[in-house]
């Protein structure tokens, strides 16, 4: 058997871009994919954290600030004219 290679035809894809800003049609096998952006550490820190901190239970204590009155109704009343 002898089996000739079929060339596929070329799919063109609608691309917006840097390099394109109204878009192009470009040809999809020539397109390298994006690199995948690497993973912020602060963020996966933070949900095993506080994955953690739900899974253990937490102590949650709050500290008995006031404002004064006085300056409640200078910023919140506006003065009467």
């Amino acid at each position: 058997m002898n089996r000739k290679k079929v060339e596929q035809p070329v799919r063109l894809v609608w691309h917006i871009g840097p390099d394109a800003p109204q878009g192009e049609y470009i040809d999809a096998k020539r397109v390298q994919p994006p690199s995948p952006e690497p993973l912020d550490e602060s963020r996966v820190s933070g949900f095993l954290v506080s994955s953690l901190d739900l899974f253990c239970g937490l102590d949650v204590s709050e500290a008995d600030e006031t404002v004064p009155g006085e300056l409640m109704d200078e910023l919140f009343n506006p003065p009467k004219t």
